[in-house]
């Protein structure tokens, strides 16, 4: 009589790890002993973020805009962040997750901000192009009173 005892000493190539069965392969890579490299290996998606600089025309700047702490500058931001994001929706920009104001200054009220992305390298170019044609065909509104 035979007898045949698995190999248990396997060598997992490529990170890999032998279970007791079989190589357990990292993501990219394939075969009995993770020796193969799949074709495509695609990066993980970044956080990245666009600085904008937007104008409210038809509100007046208050020192109290520049103070973060202030219950008129909690307010504005809420309000800003609502109306934005209706600008930036995840139709017209899958990646957006988000926005953050850098700075509110006077001149009616200028807003710099960063709009916070969840994108791959590659399509951020074309991203910030399309933000920019959104923006610059974009007119709000509003007359919420938050």
């Amino acid at each position: 009589m035979v007898l045949f005892y698995p190999e248990i000493d396997a060598q997992c190539n490529n990170n890999g790890y032998y279970d007791g069965i079989k190589c357990i392969c990292g993501e990219n890579f394939y075969g009995s002993r993770c020796e193969f490299i799949v074709n495509e290996i695609r990066p993980d998606k970044l956080r990245t973020a666009v600085n904008i600089t937007v104008k409210v025309w038809n509100e007046k700047f208050s020192q109290d805009l520049g103070k973060k702490s202030s219950e008129t500058y909690v307010k504005f931001e809420r309000r800003f962040k609502q109306q934005m994001a209706l600008v930036y929706t995840k139709e017209k920009i899958p990646s957006f997750e988000g926005l953050e104001i850098i700075s509110i200054s006077n001149g009616s009220i200028v807003i710099q901000h960063m709009v916070l992305l969840d994108t791959y390298a590659e399509e951020y170019d074309s991203i910030v192009n399309e933000i920019a044609t959104i923006l610059k065909n974009t007119n709000c509104t509003s007359y919420i009173n938050a």
